[in-house]
């Protein structure tokens, strides 16, 4: 009786295990932290989230908006803060930023040896905007701009869900308004 209480605490603790590993990624050397400045065109990736956290807190620029490389913010599968020079502007127009994914590896983007350089075209699973007014972030199928469009959204955890369509790892440009 002893044995099978005992086998079953076993099984149950391998099963939470297994189920708290696949609810997050490990933090590792091929996850990249970088900021990049919509104000200079340029960016740098970190080691870790808090030696990027420090950079963006020091910076002259402003926060926009994070992007996340898995679902529900989390921090260990990399991600990037874009900053600007001021606050979004606050009627979704043509006054905001434009950005492709794809066109951060042809800026200036400082990648240390043993760091990951950003990944982001079509990888993106949550975004946050920051800022008073609050930023909003719209993403294009395609690269500039083209092909379907997301509705304009503040913060979401799953890009699977919070929207009508799903926008999971599918966006390669966006604009901040």
């Amino acid at each position: 009786m002893r044995f099978k209480r005992f086998l079953g605490a076993v099984v149950a603790s391998v099963a939470a295990a297994a189920a708290i590993s696949s609810a997050a990624p490990a933090a590792s050397a091929a996850a990249s932290y970088c900021t990049y400045s919509l104000t200079d065109r340029s960016g740098v990736c970190f080691s870790s989230a808090e030696k990027l956290q420090a950079h963006s807190a020091a910076s002259a620029d402003i926060n926009l908006a994070a992007f996340y490389n898995w679902i529900n913010y989390n921090q260990p599968g990399g991600y990037l803060i874009v900053t600007g020079p001021h606050a979004c502007t606050p009627p979704y127009d043509d006054e905001g930023f434009y950005f492709n994914f794809e066109e951060l590896n042809s800026y200036n983007f400082y990648v240390p040896p043993g760091t990951a350089g950003p990944t982001l075209n079509n990888t993106i699973s949550s975004v946050s905007t920051y800022v008073t007014p609050k930023c909003d972030v719209k993403f294009w199928e395609n690269e500039n701009f083209t092909g379907d469009s997301s509705v304009w959204i503040d913060r979401c955890t799953h890009l699977a869900t919070c929207t009508a369509e799903n926008w999971y790892d599918r966006a390669s440009s966006f604009k901040l308004s």
